[in-house]
């Protein structure tokens, strides 16, 4: 079988992604990510805080989103006030935009590691994010199983891929089929295949 492991992963925490949704969840990760990092290093530091500068293409780009869903993203978390903007530009053709830490004091208690699962940039550019983490999610089943068929219920389906919502699971099985990545075969329990090209 043919291994997933060479592809760029887009990373997003679980928690967020059933609190806020999984496109804000994998953006706030990115920043999150780039903000400590240059804290760890103790640059950019401004006005008492520290900034990561990217542009919306940049974050786009590292994510598979389009620029318009970033900026989406985004509004979403200032207005959550989770992340924060200002402009530190030197030249106003300069298009970065400067991104620190909110008040982060709500979702603190499950930023650690064990809640932060990914996706392929690929499988987002391709199917959207929400499809993607349904793929990945069945192609870690089968992998898990050694098969390229397995025999699941959508509740179960649901637990493993961290999404509660039932609709959710129809809605991205039906658009990963008319993308013509899995057949399913059954509908209770579902009994879904992977096509060749999508395999583990």
């Amino acid at each position: 079988m043919e291994s997933n492991k060479h592809k760029h992963k887009v990373y997003y925490n679980e928690i967020m992604a059933r609190k806020y949704g999984a496109l804000t969840a994998a953006v706030f990760n990115f920043l999150y990510c780039k903000i400590k990092s240059k804290e760890k290093k103790g640059e950019n530091f401004i006005d008492g805080e520290y900034w990561e500068c990217q542009t919306l293409s940049q974050i786009g780009f590292e994510l598979g989103l389009s620029k318009r869903s970033v900026r989406t993203q985004i509004d979403n978390l200032r207005t959550f006030e989770i992340i924060k903007t200002r402009n530190y530009n030197e030249t106003e053709t300069y298009k970065c935009l400067w991104f620190a830490l909110d008040d982060i004091s709500a979702i603190e208690n499950y930023l650690s590691d064990e809640n932060i699962n990914y996706v392929y940039r690929d499988d987002v550019r391709e199917c959207k994010f929400n499809q993607a983490i349904m793929l990945k999610t069945l192609i870690c089943k089968m992998d898990d199983e050694e098969t390229d068929e397995i025999r699941i219920t959508r509740k179960k389906l649901s637990d493993v891929s961290g999404f509660e919502n039932d609709g959710f699971v129809k809605r991205s099985l039906i658009k990963l089929e008319k993308l013509n990545k899995i057949e399913i075969i059954a509908s209770n329990p579902l009994i879904i295949s992977m096509k060749l090209e999508h395999q583990v």
